[in-house]
Formats: C-alpha cells, sequence, structure tokens
C-alpha cells in the first residue's frame, strides 16, 4: 500500500492518503476493514450473514483527483491541531489524539477557526463512529450501523465539506 501510495505523490502528482490503497491490497470480499492510518494496521470486519444487505453505489459524478482539495483538508486539520496545541500547551500527534471536549474548548477559548473547528469535530467523531460501527457490524445490528453510516455521511457533508447533492 505504501508503494502505491508513493507512486501516486511521486509520479502522478497526486497528494493521497491511504485508505484506498489500504484497502486495495489488503480488503476481503464480505468484509469491511477497519484501518489504523498510524500504524497500517488493518483488521477485516466479519459482517454477521442475515436477510440485509449492503449496498454500495457509484454517483457516476466525474471528480478530477488532481482538484480535490485533500490537501486543504490535511492542512485545515493541522491547524485545528494546533490550535488545540495552543490552548492546552501539550503536543498531540493528530486529532485521533484529541476528544470533542477539548476540540470545543479550544474553539470556545477563540483559539480556532470555526472552519478548523468543523474539519476536527468531524475527524474526532467520524473515528468514535467507526468504533461504534465496528462493534455494530460484529453484532449484526444493522440499524445502528445504518444510523452511523448516515451520521457519517452528514459529517462529511457539513463539516468536512466533501459530499455532493448526488
Amino acid at each position: 500500500a505504501l508503494l502505491c501510495q508513493a507512486a501516486e505523490h511521486e509520479y502522478a502528482d497526486m497528494p493521497c492518503g491511504i485508505m484506498d490503497q489500504l484497502i486495495t491490497t489488503t480488503g476481503k470480499q464480505g468484509r469491511a476493514l477497519l484501518i489504523d492510518c498510524r500504524s497500517l494496521v488493518t483488521k477485516p470486519v466479519t459482517i454477521a450473514q442475515g436477510s440485509t444487505k449492503i449496498v454500495v453505489t457509484n454517483s457516476m459524478v466525474k471528480h478530477d483527483l488532481h482538484d480535490s482539495e485533500y490537501p486543504q483538508r490535511v492542512q485545515q486539520c493541522k491547524e485545528s491541531l494546533d490550535a488545540i496545541a495552543k490552548h492546552f500547551g501539550t503536543t498531540k500527534r493528530s486529532l485521533r489524539d484529541v476528544t470533542m471536549e477539548e476540540v470545543q474548548e479550544a474553539f470556545d477559548a477563540k483559539h480556532m477557526s470555526e472552519l478548523a473547528f468543523k474539519r476536527a469535530r468531524h475527524v474526532v467523531t467520524e473515528n468514535t463512529r467507526t468504533e461504534k460501527a465496528v462493534e455494530a457490524f460484529r453484532a449484526g445490528d444493522y440499524d445502528t450501523a445504518g444510523k452511523l453510516m448516515c451520521e457519517s455521511h452528514q459529517s462529511l457533508k457539513d463539516d468536512y465539506e466533501v459530499s455532493c447533492e448526488e
């Protein structure tokens, strides 16, 4: 996965994360994949068999990754992390090391912009949703998993601003 990412960075001049490469190289049919982007450890998540089906669709909306706002999102998340460090006088490696209470407190103290707050809120709450979704899938609790996926999309749309109308 790291070689694939390096090729995209160096040869395609495409700044990108690691999730697509990890799912492509380690994903298994019929399973979700829990990805730790820090350690690059992946864990397949068995989705309980039953009458519920998970459908993934392609919106067919054309987008050019070279025009992606991925680098801006990375920078905005770094700004929120720097604001939290300034407020608390500590250093955190990434937003996964931060609580929503810390994000809120730094924002309320005017140490971060509303945009940085929204980006941090998405990341912190998405990490929590992901952990809960793994538990729900393993338990066969598709109602909870579905609600979490809807919340995830809403956060991507409103806080991370990477969704589309379709």
